[in-house]
């Protein structure tokens, strides 16, 4: 497993991927909203954030295993 400030290193990467993900799903809303006005289907994911989730998780997992890789040397 990792060690201490190489895991708070990755969850730290980790947020910061995650910034562009949650810009990208907040104007998909915003967008949805001013165009008919708001309800719940417009919270609901669309291909578009499905395929941002899942780059999302594979980048997450690399950073992860790269980190884990260089620890276990």
């Amino acid at each position: 497993m990792l060690k201490q400030p190489k895991l708070n290193k990755w969850i730290d990467n980790s947020l910061v991927f995650l910034a562009p993900l949650a810009i990208l799903y907040l104007m998909t809303i915003q967008g949805r909203i001013q165009e008919g006005g708001i309800s719940l289907s417009d919270f609901y994911l669309d291909e578009k954030m499905v395929g941002a989730m899942s780059l999302y998780v594979i980048n997450v997992l690399l950073d992860f295993f790269k980190k884990y890789r260089s620890v276990n040397k």
